[in-house]
């Protein structure tokens, strides 16, 4: 059969699959091989449903020893070949069961790629569990295949902590991704031929994901390096490594954006989403999920650095990815479209579309909630994370009730998740309570929004005891929060000592990222203001709020959509002082600069009207 027949087979079959069975018995039985090497290419090339038509004839049909002979020629990534992936595997695990038990264990472990792939976790756990628990015994039983059975077992380890991970098993899954580690260091320090510096390098990203998920940063960052430079070093000789390079790039600026070093994480996101770029243009099929997880992560990098309106084109695009490859493959890209819906939401709402914020916001927690009820223990924090930024967005649209009642839910998950974890999730918590007090104080509810105000600082001095650097712009934040509270309360000495704490926090980070904290440094500023003319301190209020005018006019030169309102308090603060200190002219011309705002506000709505 030559390549063109097999062709237009396929595309018959494709169109009238419930006939494929039928007419392949008729017309296919001998050349069954060559149909399905064709299959793969097609679905290589074009991403149709040749690889899916292929899956049916084998199901029709089973062809173990076929299975096996394809086993090496289905990429691991190929998207349009997953339903025939996993026929293959498993009609392989069937064939290898009668034979080599070093091969069953091979094919278990394919096979838990295979039903990673589709979203299959814990048959998938399964799977790699048993592939461990062969090679470990072969590695104790035939000593003269130990050095490739030690390879084959770091590996199947590896993945093991992998698989617990994907369950939420994380404390588990350190141990044996750590004994990984040292089987393949092992391996190179003894000049053991079988061994590969990529799977040392995957090694290091493994314990790397570990230490993440576990909130051990530091350790994170220190693996995530070490397998950058390795993969670097490998493509420099070898082109086929530039995927894993690309891999590598995301997972160190992922490490660095978890520390606050955004400098860096927009460095290496910048790289990543060239890499994924590049690899897209060669083959879409393969790389379109990594594309879409480079551009979430670009724009998060860019918006955290304060650079809105370049983050907008990433953050759309891997919105525009994930619903594509969700509607196909929802078992296996559901969570990684919820990621980018609410990625896109906080960045919508940070540029003032507040509706469309809450419309992508409101999907992502559906999304979340369907994933955490099938599987808690991976997804409830990710769930608990959303309802925190629907919340957040609720707030922001003054939709105060409705944003306590979210707030109040992720609370409640976050409380569970720190009970048993409390080095990994104090953070979580905090956030969480933090962002909670913002529509307590829009609704009056001043001592409820101090007492969340008091345990989140709390959370916070322990954390930044450790690393300080880190943690303070999170503690600057919730300081500010806290001095409005204690100065609604009439409380007023307290709510100073909070308001110039948190101004002392931002003026030492402002330097490190003077974007991305120069408008919660604006509004501290405000709070310090109002904090000291409750005290009757005029002037000292008055250089507050000049300050805070300072940065409202530089922020509403960039984004004045975003920053009219703060601008406008900013001004009507510093028009009241100058007024009670009697300078009367200085007054009036920040009266008339006011009015000029106004007036600005009043021609766009207009013009908004009339298109």
């Amino acid at each position: 059969m030559n390549k063109h027949h097999a062709i237009t087979v396929l595309d018959r079959l494709a169109k009238r699959r419930e006939e494929s069975a039928v007419t392949l018995k008729k017309a296919l039985e001998t050349r069954l091989e060559d149909l399905a090497k064709v299959a793969i290419d097609v679905a290589q090339e074009t991403g149709g449903p040749s690889g899916q038509v292929m899956a049916g004839i084998l199901r029709e049909k089973p062809n173990p020893t076929l299975a096996v002979a394809l086993h090496p020629n289905i990429p691991e990534e190929t998207v349009a070949l997953l339903d025939l992936a996993e026929e293959i595997t498993v009609q392989a695990v069937q064939h290898y069961r009668s034979g080599s038990i070093a091969n069953e264990a091979i094919a278990h472990r394919n096979r838990y790629t295979r039903l990673s792939q589709q979203g299959r976790y814990q048959e998938a756990f399964e799977a790699i569990s048993t592939a461990v628990r062969i090679f470990d015994d072969l590695t104790k039983l035939q000593s003269d295949l130990q050095p490739k059975l030690r390879s084959d077992l770091a590996e199947a380890l590896r993945h093991r902590a992998i698989a617990l991970g994907r369950l939420g098993r994380h404390e588990e899954s350190l141990e044996p991704a750590r004994q990984a580690l040292e089987y393949q260091l092992a391996m190179r320090g003894s000049g053991d031929p079988n061994f590969d510096p990529v799977l040392l390098a995957n090694a290091h990203d493994t314990v790397s994901s570990r230490y993440t998920s576990l909130g051990m940063r530091q350790d994170a960052l220190k693996h995530a390096i070490t397998c950058e430079e390795i993969h670097r070093n490998l493509s420099r000789e070898m082109a086929e490594q530039r995927a894993d390079l690309a891999s590598a790039r995301h997972r160190l600026a992922t490490c660095y954006q978890a520390m606050g070093d955004l400098v860096n994480a927009l460095v290496y996101a910048r790289q990543t989403h060239e890499d994924y770029l590049n690899l897209n243009d060669a083959n879409p099929d393969a790389h379109a999920p990594n594309l879409a997880r480079a551009c979430t992560l670009l724009g998060e990098c860019l918006a955290d650095s304060g650079r809105w309106k370049e983050a907008r084109e990433p953050l759309e695009e891997a919105v525009r990815l994930r619903r594509g490859l969700a509607a196909e493959y929802p078992e296996r890209f559901e969570a990684a479209l919820a990621k980018s819906l609410e990625a896109y939401a906080t960045f919508l709402n940070m540029q003032g579309e507040y509706q469309q914020a809450l419309a992508h916001g409101i999907e992502s927690v559906e999304c979340y909630a369907k994933l955490a009820e099938q599987n808690p223990a991976r997804y409830l924090p990710r769930l608990a994370n959303g309802r925190m930024t629907l919340a957040q967005l609720y707030t922001d649209d003054n939709c105060f009730f409705d944003a306590v009642r979210v707030g109040k839910e992720a609370i409640k998950n976050y409380r569970a998740l720190y009970a048993s974890n409390k080095e990994a999730r104090g953070a979580d918590l905090a956030h969480a309570l933090r962002v909670l007090s913002g529509p307590l104080l829009m609704s009056e509810r001043w001592l409820d929004a101090e007492a969340i105000l008091q345990e989140s600082i709390g959370l916070w001095r322990g954390l930044g005891a450790a690393d300080p650097g880190q943690y303070r712009p999170s503690l600057a934040l919730a300081l500010d929060n806290l001095a409005r509270a204690l100065n609604k309360l009439e409380r007023f000495p307290e709510a100073l000592e909070s308001a110039e704490e948190s101004v002392a926090l931002y003026r030492k980070v402002l330097p490190n990222n003077p974007q991305g904290l120069a408008a919660n440094y604006a509004i501290a500023l405000m709070g310090l203001a109002e904090a000291r003319f409750a005290l009757e301190r005029w002037s000292d209020s008055l250089d507050s709020a000049k300050d805070a005018l300072a940065q409202y006019r530089k922020l509403y030169g960039e984004y004045p959509g975003v920053y009219r309102q703060g601008l406008s308090r900013a001004l009507k603060a510093v028009e009241r002082l100058l007024a009670l200190g009697g300078d009367d002219a200085g007054a009036e011309a920040i009266r008339r600069e006011s009015e000029l705002l106004m007036e600005s506000l009043t021609h766009s709505h207009e013009e908004m009207q009339g298109g």
